[in-house]
């Protein structure tokens, strides 16, 4: 029987993962000898995780948000010990992406009892890794004045009273970027390694996690309008048609101003400091995936 361990963010998605853990835990039983380690946060949870790697265990089951999966991530990419993506977090994207039921952390972990593992890229994003996106612009904003706490009350409702508070203000400032050796400005851009985005849309759908390369896309809508377009398009899947988007295949992409740029990795905002490299990782990720 391979060995895993399983953590777990108590305080995700509304505590949906420590709610479900019982039937979690008893769905990886049927093909894994289990560790179940709760995470006291970000630096503990990557602790465990290199642990995990040390020991050399065959996987590690991460029950939390996409913050989670991104830290667990970084610890194990490169290693044989597998990522088991379990959704206990609001959004859950890239549980979504690799058709996990994103609403039952159970049924995920009953698909993932057996599962085998397959490799995936990992961008980085200066020292970091990223499984998903980076990103900078109004959704970077609005990712940054969620309220944690309201978030583990309501959920996506939190992110939805951020995204109107922060549309009603934005300025659109523009970002400097080299992207492979070239200079260009855009008031959004997004760093793609998974065609999902935001739960149910998808941003680049041509964006593949094993094709060794990231997709860019520019945003150069400087008005509100433009932005609510945008959203709407992308919610009808016709974003890419917009004159103000633009789509690249890319190597690499450097962040070259403004200073103390709002930035948001796999749904975690952060600001940056200028010159900040986003790039394809050398290091791959195995990830427990359903066949299908």
């Amino acid at each position: 029987m391979r060995h895993a361990a399983l953590l777990f963010n108590p305080r995700a998605g509304r505590r949906r993962g420590a709610h479900a853990l019982e039937q979690v835990t008893a769905q990886l039983a049927r093909g894994f000898r289990l560790e179940v380690l709760p995470t006291r946060g970000p630096e503990h949870c990557r602790e465990l995780a290199l642990r995990a790697v040390a020991e050399r265990l065959d996987a590690v089951f991460a029950l939390g948000g996409d913050g989670t999966l991104r830290v667990v991530a970084g610890a194990l990419a490169g290693s044989q010990t597998a990522l088991g993506p379990l959704p206990g977090g609001t959004t859950n994207v890239l549980a979504g992406a690799f058709g996990l039921p994103v609403g039952d952390p159970a049924a995920a972990a009953r698909a993932l009892a057996h599962a085998e593992a397959r490799e995936m890229d990992v961008g980085r994003c200066g020292d970091d890794v990223f499984l998903m996106q980076v990103s900078g612009g109004l959704d970077a904003r609005v990712m940054a004045e969620v309220d944690p706490r309201w978030k583990r009350r309501v959920g996506k409702l939190a992110v939805a009273a951020a995204g109107l508070a922060a549309w009603a203000r934005y300025e659109f400032p523009l970002f400097e970027l080299e992207v492979d050796g070239a200079p260009t400005v855009a008031t959004g851009f997004v760093v793609t390694n998974l065609a999902e985005y935001a739960g149910a849309y998808r941003i680049v759908p041509q964006a593949r996690a094993d094709d060794r390369q990231l997709e860019l896309l520019l945003f150069r809508g400087r008005r509100r309008r433009d932005a609510l377009a945008f959203a709407l398009a992308l919610a009808r899947g016709r974003h890419l048609a917009r004159a103000d988007v633009e789509l690249r295949a890319v190597e690499r992409v450097t962040l070259i101003g403004p200073g103390a740029a709002q930035l948001q990795a796999d749904g975690d905002p952060f600001v940056a400091d200028p010159p900040l490299e986003i790039r394809l990782s050398s290091r791959r990720l195995r990830v427990l995936a359903p066949a299908s």
